[in-house]
């Protein structure tokens, strides 16, 4: 599939400046876990690139939105064809452990790409998993990040 910015009108939009927020978070609650959600066709936006931590992410309920952040089962959720920016980590997803992998997350034709030099661009890393089984990572237009450590 070519890449698409045919994004639709949606725009989920987190307005918190704190540094441990997310747009979209899924959370695990330890034993169950979020599974088959689709974020797609949106248009995903924080507060800036210096505050909002994850664009779209899924880990732990019980651990709050972190990139340390653990999920156990988030197995099968679609993020595509997303506009994704003003947050430190677009996209973000890990599984529990090596032995307890999530399985079967798509994050494709995804759009991060904000031009750097303003607070609407991405600014440590496009898409960070870990933990992760048959993951499907293609298409994505990642660029402009705009610097900064996540540890």
């Amino acid at each position: 599939m070519p890449f698409c910015t045919c994004f639709s009108n949606l725009t989920i939009n987190n307005a918190n400046t704190g540094t441990s927020s997310a747009v979209v978070w899924l959370a695990s609650n330890g034993t169950d876990g979020a599974s088959n959600n689709i974020v797609k066709n949106c248009n995903i936006a924080g507060a800036s690139s210096t505050t909002t931590l994850i664009g779209i992410g899924a880990g732990s309920g019980a651990t709050g939105i972190a990139i340390t952040s653990l999920g156990t089962g988030n197995n099968n959720n679609t993020f595509e064809n997303n506009n994704i920016k003003a947050v430190q980590f677009g996209i973000y997803s890990q599984g529990a452990s090596a032995a307890n992998k999530n399985s079967g997350n798509q994050f494709n034709m995804n759009l991060i790409n904000t031009k750097s030099g303003s607070s609407q661009n991405v600014r440590t890393i496009g898409i960070l998993a870990g933990f992760e089984n048959s993951i499907s990572v293609s298409g994505n237009n990642i660029g402009s990040i705009s610097g900064g450590s996540p540890w």
